[in-house]
């Protein structure tokens, strides 16, 4: 009898701890802005009418689940999440949030029509994040994400809404597959020649404007520019690196990434 009271007692300490886990932890799967994406994400592209429209038919879409999450989590247990999971969640945060935005001000042909003229898009505060310390856009990503993890490769990942920032990936960031992840965003954007490309004609690789306003954190923690293309893109940039091909930059769209069916 006593052995079954001591199972018995153990058990319900167990569920105990499991309950008060799942009541205060944060999913890291971070599944419910998945399925968001898996249905409205179409080639790097947002059907942001169709997710507008079905939020506004809910109060219990996967969509706005996962912007509670993310604003449920304090800064105590954010403090404890492993910096893989930080890094994740700012990720997400960022990406989602800026959808969030566009949803909020939708239709716009650019995120930067939001905000009045003299308006800045990343500094409106319309969200609050860690317990109120983030309220928006601009720290997630000059606050947080690039001063305290120093990744050069959080700029393949974080996405602004617009056709010249990298492509939004079709699936969340997770910490287990994290530094795959962010390999893998590089190599893509590397490889879009909408984005980056070589071209030979001129004897010139032609980047993304973001290699430019960026520059310190590919150098500083990327050893340089064509050190980080070489190591995600060997395969297209190293002969025009070899070459010493000159470096320009391409014109930089800031039209909205709106996926549109051909009607």
């Amino acid at each position: 009898m006593k052995q079954k009271w001591n199972l018995m007692a153990t058990l319900g300490a167990l569920w105990l701890t499991v309950s008060a886990a799942t009541a205060s932890g944060f999913d890291h799967t971070h599944q419910d802005y998945g399925q968001t994406l898996s249905v409205y994400l179409v080639d790097g592209q947002v059907r942001y009418a169709e997710l507008k429209d079905a939020l506004e038919k809910t109060q219990d879409h996967p969509f706005q689940r996962y912007l509670k999450s993310l604003q449920g989590v304090d800064r105590a247990q954010f403090d404890a999440f492993t910096p893989n999971q930080q890094k994740a969640f700012l990720i997400n945060a960022y990406n989602s949030l800026t959808i969030k935005l566009i949803l909020d001000h939708y239709p716009v042909a650019s995120i930067r029509d939001i905000g009045g003229l003299f308006g800045n898009p990343w500094k409106l505060e319309f969200f609050s994040l860690l317990g109120g310390a983030i309220k928006s856009l601009d720290p997630i990503e000059h606050e947080y994400l690039r001063p305290i993890y120093k990744d050069y490769r959080i700029h393949a990942a974080v996405n602004c809404a617009s056709r010249s920032c990298p492509e939004l990936r079709g699936e969340p960031y997770v910490a287990a597959h994290l530094d795959r992840q962010l390999d893998e965003q590089m190599a893509r954007w590397l490889h879009d020649p909408s984005r980056n490309k070589v071209d030979r004609s001129s004897r010139k690789m032609l980047l993304s404007k973001i290699f430019d306003w960026y520059r310190d954190d590919f150098v500083n923690y990327g050893g340089s520019i064509d050190a980080v293309i070489q190591r995600h893109a060997g395969d297209i940039y190293a002969s025009a690196i070899a070459s010493k091909f000159a470096t320009d930059y391409l014109p930089y769209s800031w039209q909205l990434n709106e996926y549109k069916s051909a009607r």
